[in-house]
């Protein structure tokens, strides 16, 4: 088992390190939802695939198009996706700076590891609206990235979902999470897991092609093979479980707790608005009813105690 986990380790390692968001300080700015960008993009990427794979006359195989997809849509250390939210024209995003954010009463030693964090590009990441809910860039990484390092884990190394969980807990507790920022965040966890379902919708199960949701190929012809099925919506997958602010994080120790409530307080205080997670409690009965067969990995265990019936 040990052995085994080494190997889960060092197939996540590469996305380690990841960035913070902040799920408060703009909760009541509303800006243009950026869901309808972010999927037309999404499929421009999976069509730019299917693409390459028909000019390059490559027949139907499962490995091909994994390959094809990783090329546009898979990036370790720092998502394609996640760079393209955080950086295009097109996308309508907020990001709130380190010093008026929530985590602005923090320790130095946490403070360091943001502003460093800043620096090499992975601090506080931007986000983005969509109904009311604040989902940081950073969790596009997560659900393509995670994701499929999960789906690989399951269906190519034949770890069982829950030990893949633990290995996902275990990074999310230390380098990706509480051991480096100081944050540990249930929806991280919520989007490597539902990134998980999109790569076996997309790749199938046992890596046959007639099993994905998505994509077809027909090896009746060397041309014009590989066909999308039907368009992605990431809707499928994104839930209010994304969103920091509903799926409330951990922090590391009381001192980071304490600054970050003072902040949300004062939010409050000179808003009169609710900041404090879960920002909307009506919706947390679904955000927990989507995932609720893995309810108790990725769901702040508070929630599950006030909420679940």
């Amino acid at each position: 088992m040990v052995a085994g986990f080494s190997l889960m380790a060092l197939v996540l390692l590469p996305d380690v390190f990841a960035a913070e968001t902040d799920a408060f300080t703009l909760r009541h700015v509303p800006i243009t939802d950026a869901m309808p960008v972010i999927n037309q993009e999404f499929n421009r990427r999976v069509l730019t695939a299917l693409q390459s794979l028909n000019e390059a006359k490559v027949m139907c195989s499962p490995s091909a198009l994994d390959a094809a997809l990783a090329r546009e849509i898979r990036r370790p250390f720092r998502g394609l996706l996640e760079d393209f939210i955080d950086t295009s024209e097109l996308v309508p995003r907020q990001r709130v700076p380190l010093k008026d954010s929530v985590y602005r009463e923090t320790t130095l030693l946490l403070d360091l590891a943001l502003t460093v964090g800043n620096w090499i590009g992975i601090g506080l990441t931007s986000h983005i609206q969509h109904e009311g809910l604040l989902i940081g860039a950073d969790k596009f990484g997560h659900f393509l990235d995670e994701g499929y390092y999960y789906y690989y884990l399951v269906y190519r190394k034949g770890f069982t979902l829950e030990q893949t969980f633990r290995l996902g807990e275990l990074i999310e507790s230390t380098f990706e999470g509480s051991g480096s920022s100081g944050v540990y965040s249930y929806a991280d966890l919520t989007a490597n897991y539902t990134g998980f379902q999109f790569w076996r919708d997309m790749l199938g199960t046992d890596a046959n092609l007639l099993e994905s949701r998505y994509v077809s190929c027909e090896s009746k012809s060397a041309e014009n093979n590989w066909r999308l099925k039907s368009e992605v919506d990431l809707l499928t997958y994104l839930s209010a479980a994304w969103d920091e602010g509903m799926n409330c994080s951990q922090f590391r120790n009381e001192e980071i707790t304490q600054g970050v409530e003072r902040s949300i307080l004062a939010l409050e205080a000179s808003s009169y608005r609710r900041y404090r997670c879960p920002v909307y409690p009506e919706r947390v009965f679904e955000m927990i009813s989507r995932v609720s067969e893995v309810k108790e990995h990725v769901i702040h265990p508070s929630l599950l105690k006030d909420y679940s019936k």
